[in-house]
């Protein structure tokens, strides 16, 4: 009859193996859940390069208007972007019912327009201007 120590032994061994692999496997789990949040942070920082690249490489324009005084508005359109804008225009599909045509005329088309740079245009009596505004086009190198 074999000693009751020995068994005991041996049975405290076994369930100690048992765990041990039981913690491996439970381990090598958190290390591919680890590797495959790894993966999708990596592509989500190589989309978001992606982003920053194209952004630096256009232009962003924008429109604000400004008030001075009670007669003297100005529509101020910007290159928010950080790439020159090439070939500004505006167009008013509709009709142009809100900037003096003089003006638009000395200013457009412009051949570049820098990041920061901004136009100024001086906006005759018109009580809805953003309606009447509906596109800047531009090219971008």
């Amino acid at each position: 009859m074999e000693d009751p120590w020995n068994v005991l032994f041996s049975a405290l061994a076994f369930l100690i193996s048992c765990y041990a692999l039981w913690r491996t496997e439970k381990f090598r789990n958190f290390e591919k859940e680890q590797i495959e949040i790894r993966k999708e942070l990596d592509l989500l920082l190589l989309n978001q390069q992606k982003q920053i690249i194209v952004k630096s490489k256009s232009a962003d324009f924008g429109a604000r208007i400004l008030l001075r005084a009670k007669d003297d508005k100005k529509l101020e359109l910007f290159n928010n972007g950080m790439a020159t804008a090439r070939q500004v225009n505006i167009e008013f599909p509709e009709g142009n019912h809100i900037l003096i045509e003089s003006d638009i005329r000395t200013k457009f088309p412009l051949e570049t327009m820098e990041p920061g740079q901004s136009v100024q245009l001086i906006v005759a009596d018109s009580f809805d201007v953003w309606s009447h505004l509906s596109k800047i086009a531009f090219c971008r190198n």
